[in-house]
């Protein structure tokens, strides 16, 4: 599956990277390894898809503002998709973005791949 790799350093450019899907051994791992973190959060973001009826997550560092000198590594082309952030709530360090997709009949989600509209969509935002 498709994800995004959104950077904390403003110089550094978002690439996107193929990880191995949900469903398959070592997907959450290799997300993790992407931002180089130990503990992993998800969360919700204010992008929509209505057409898909999907929604956006960012997958932080749960431990980010923990480390020292935090306030130096704020994310703040990440923070812009955060609601957190409109409580004085930053993202800090680099974090990944992908889909999250309901499970039909289970009542449970979990992570998806971006297709290639979604991933020229969300990267334009960062040229606005």
């Amino acid at each position: 599956m498709k994800v995004i790799k959104i950077p904390y350093n403003i110089e550094c450019p978002c690439t996107v990277h193929t990880v191995p899907e949900p469903s398959e051994d070592g997907c959450f791992e290799q997300i993790k390894k992407l931002v180089e973190i130990d503990w992993a959060e998800i969360v919700l973001t204010r992008l929509r898809s209505d057409e898909l009826y999907r929604e956006f997550v960012l997958i932080v560092d749960e431990c980010g503002k923990l480390k020292d000198q935090w306030d130096a590594r704020i994310n703040d082309r990440a923070s812009i998709f955060y609601t957190g952030t409109y409580y004085g709530d930053p993202i800090v360090g680099d974090v990944i973005l992908c889909a999250r997709q309901w499970t039909p009949g289970f009542g449970e989600c979990d992570l998806d791949g971006l297709d290639d509209l979604e991933i020229l969509s969300i990267l334009s935002k960062f040229d606005e």
